[in-house]
């Protein structure tokens, strides 16, 4: 008898341990902000940080700064191709609205740019094409740290064009599709 209690509390276990679990929302990703918003504070600041690279790697002629100027350089552009790197992952998270409630897309009612009603049906409606550009943009991005590690100017410059050319890819889809 008491050998087919505990085999039956050992199935009874085997079960609990195999039935799906409530999600632990404690732990889950909150959306707090819109894309707009991630977009001005995040994206944009981190990009213009690989695309404005230091004077020096633009020009040999220029000013030569010494060592550590240059490291510190490097340094700044490498945060700033991380965060355009991360900065994909919030973007892409759904539900996350275009802007917030009561504000206007920047360029909304400009000749073929969006609305944000229009924006939001549309990345919903082709999540996996926006997610698709996003990881394209997280790829360029990727790219610049590469670079950066390697102390490439070359390499930071083709990757850099990258960026940009995942960037317009986007938001020819998504933001102005109809712009002249």
């Amino acid at each position: 008898m008491r050998l087919q209690f505990l085999a039956a509390c050992a199935v009874l276990a085997g079960l609990a341990a195999c039935s799906p679990k409530p999600a632990d929302t404690a732990s889950a990703p909150t959306r707090i902000y819109s894309v707009q918003e991630v977009m001005k504070a995040v994206v944009a600041p981190s990009s213009a940080a690989v695309w404005k690279s230091p004077e020096w790697m633009n020009n040999p002629d220029g000013p030569q700064p010494d060592a550590k100027t240059k490291e510190a350089d490097w340094q700044a552009l490498r945060a700033g191709g991380v965060a355009l790197a991360e900065s994909t992952n919030l973007l892409v998270m759904e539900g996350r609205l275009t802007v917030q409630p009561g504000v206007k897309l920047e360029g909304e009612g400009q000749q073929g740019n969006l609305t944000a009603v229009e924006m939001d049906a549309k990345i919903k409606a082709n999540r996996p094409q926006f997610i698709k550009h996003a990881r394209a943009l997280q790829d360029a991005a990727r790219e610049t740290v590469v670079a950066i590690d390697k102390r490439s100017p070359d390499a930071l410059l083709e990757a850099g064009g990258k960026v940009d050319e995942a960037c317009e890819a986007c938001h020819k889809a998504f933001w102005y599709p109809g712009a002249p």
